[in-house]
């Protein structure tokens, strides 16, 4: 526990409020909030109006494409709204005012389904709960002093910080319920796991089938997932050194310091170290502690990055997290108890959880200032020079009944809280699969997977996912010993563990970018990986924000020779076929086909014929 000394008697103070805020959230006030907001706000329907708009968008877009192609199709839809031009024909579309009604209920209860099936009424009120407290501590401290707000016991306190937040003008409400509902309503709409190129499922999905019925339509559950597979962790370079240095306990000790490991990329972006000190211990002691450091820590690591991504609006806020919360991430199930019910996680394994948290709280960061990653721009030259957490815990004083060793108020270090600012901001998606491989036997997978999301998070610039990567440089960024192993055994487990990411669908493929006759060969020989699609659309996105030269693939804008980036994805995947298939059958590089899905055209006429030819056999 930090004391108010290491933390300073004002931050002290303010932890010590946040965190009394925050515990102030009982379960009679979350079923009360709960309740209220249910009765008094239409959610679902925000959510709704938010997704609205776009979905049909996307409908109405598809179904421009195919003018003069399916115009028969087109005007047996009843519930659509054409335009002509003086030659006749179709020349806009649009849906009938009753059929955005339609859709916009059967979107109601769609949405309705989901926040009751998974809980995100409780979900809400936390978020608006945790994102309120500054402002609500603020008006607490204008009607009451200090001293009153101490003599209150803790229950008083909690029913008055409730009623406080209660009585909050109802422009406030609005404001942050329209945020919520406009966020939440862009991840459900991205968890759609149907192919938002097909027209049929689309219509399905809008209930349109079903427009004019008396009866309210069932949304298709086969075609949707209410929850993404993917976690969102720290991306920047340092982030991904520190992750292979604990993995592979890479720390060493002299004798006149602590354990300490090396930072350092090839390219020299990166040069520091990784500390692990303990204050006031023996040698003993320490490296006891050093030897629980494994892939289960870095599993945490991310674990924490996630829910502090999901939660945090500063890099300064402190975040509580619960071991449960980790352990689910981990896809742990709970044991069940005498009566064959759900009793919650062994606590052996939370113990384990605290001790990851421990070790990562023990860890530090120094930096070179020759170092493009130094904080030289955000501090002075003597602070930088100063080591920086991985992870800060701040602990305020419990009060009695109402302890729980197994959670935790915490926020990044400011080394790596500082690059998720502005410009500097680096995140990278990363698949749920991996935290729930087994750390012991399934180490190596681990390693690999988490190389190649930050491999794909640094190439998505220039989509140049499907560039071949050496195996020499992925097995000395997994620390696989392959030189004093026997080659064909080497061999046999790497294949081994790239047909599980590619079972568990962390990769979408991969394939040998060569021939090899020896094992040295072999070491130097390159492999090409391609990402999941939610990889690809999640950066694709990602870059349709960016101010660089790109093209724009709307039906007015530059195609390639009458061919879209969204025609060819959509044939792509009607066939059924990744990219590496689509490139080999077409006879081109698999990066081409990355980039063309991602709005580059390439020059060279002969690709263009090739690709447009290849989607002439389509039709």
């Amino acid at each position: 526990m930090r004391s108010a000394e290491s933390l300073g008697f004002d931050e002290f103070l303010e932890l010590y409020w946040v965190d009394k805020a925050q515990k102030a959230l009982t379960p009679d006030n979350l079923k009360s909030w709960r309740d209220g907001v249910r009765a008094s706000c239409d959610i679902p329907d925000m959510i709704a109006s938010n997704m609205l708009p776009g979905l049909i968008q996307a409908y109405v877009t598809m179904l421009k494409e195919k003018i003069g192609i399916w115009d028969k199709i087109i005007l047996n839809k009843p519930f659509l709204q054409l335009e002509y031009n003086d030659l006749g024909y179709i020349q806009n579309i649009s849906l009938l005012p009753d059929a955005v009604d339609w859709v916009h209920k059967q979107l109601q209860i769609y949405v309705s389904n989901v926040m009751e099936r998974e809980n995100i009424w409780e979900d809400l009120i936390k978020w608006f709960w945790n994102f309120s407290v500054y402002r609500t501590l603020d008006i607490m401290f204008k009607n009451f002093s200090f001293e009153e707000q101490y003599r209150m016991s803790n229950q008083d306190w909690a029913n008055t910080y409730s009623k406080t937040l209660c009585h909050t003008d109802q422009e406030y409400f609005s404001y942050m319920f329209d945020i919520y509902t406009k966020h939440f309503a862009e991840l459900l709409v991205d968890s759609l796991v149907f192919s938002k190129s097909s027209l049929f499922a689309m219509e399905e999905f809008l209930c349109l089938k079903d427009y004019g019925s008396s009866l309210p339509a069932l949304l298709p559950t086969k075609i949707i997932e209410a929850r993404a597979n993917y976690l969102t962790t720290f991306s920047m370079a340092y982030y991904q050194q520190l992750r292979r240095v604990v993995a592979a306990r890479e720390f060493t000790r002299n004798k006149s310091s602590f354990p300490q490991a090396k930072l350092v990329t090839a390219s020299g972006n990166v040069h520091g170290k990784a500390v692990y000190k303990l204050d006031n211990s023996e040698e003993k002691q320490l490296f006891e502690s050093l030897k629980k450091m494994n892939d289960e820590t870095v599993d945490v690591l991310d674990a924490l990055c996630h829910l502090w991504l999901k939660t945090a609006t500063e890099k300064t806020m402190f975040v509580q997290v619960t071991a449960d919360q980790i352990l689910r991430l981990r896809g742990l199930l709970e044991q069940k108890n005498g009566r064959g019910k759900r009793g919650g996680y062994k606590r052996e394994w939370k113990e384990r959880i605290a001790g990851h948290i421990d070790i990562l709280h023990n860890t530090w960061i120094t930096t070179s200032q020759a170092s493009k990653y130094s904080l030289k721009k955000y501090y002075s030259s003597e602070q930088s020079k100063q080591k920086h957490r991985v992870i800060i815990l701040a602990e305020a004083p419990r009060d009695s009944g109402a302890t729980n060793e197994f959670q935790w108020l915490f926020r990044p270090g400011d080394l790596l809280a500082t690059h998720l600012q502005g410009s500097w901001r680096q995140t990278a998606l990363l698949s749920q699969k991996i935290l729930q491989f087994d750390p012991y036997r399934q180490a190596y997978e681990k390693r690999i997977a988490r190389y190649f999301s930050w491999l794909w998070r640094s190439r998505q610039k220039r989509a140049l996912y499907l560039e071949p990567i050496r195996i020499r440089t992925i097995l000395d960024s997994i620390r696989m010993d392959y030189q004093n192993a026997r080659a064909a055994k080497v061999i046999e487990r790497f294949e081994k563990m790239m047909d599980t990411l590619l079972d568990q669908g962390v990769i979408n493929a991969w394939q040998y970018d060569g021939i090899y006759t020896k094992w040295r060969d072999w070491l130097d020989c390159k492999i090409i990986v391609e990402p999941p699609e939610e990889i690809i659309q999640h950066y694709e996105k990602m870059n349709s924000r960016s101010p660089r030269s790109r093209i724009n693939w709307h039906r007015d804008s530059q195609k390639l020779n009458g061919i879209s980036a969204e025609d060819f994805r959509a044939e792509r995947l009607k066939r059924k076929m990744t990219q590496m298939q689509a490139a080999e059958q077409i006879g081109v590089h698999q990066t081409t086909i990355s980039k063309l899905e991602n709005g580059y055209i390439p020059n060279d006429k002969k690709i263009i014929q090739k690709i447009r030819k290849w989607m002439l056999e389509g039709t």
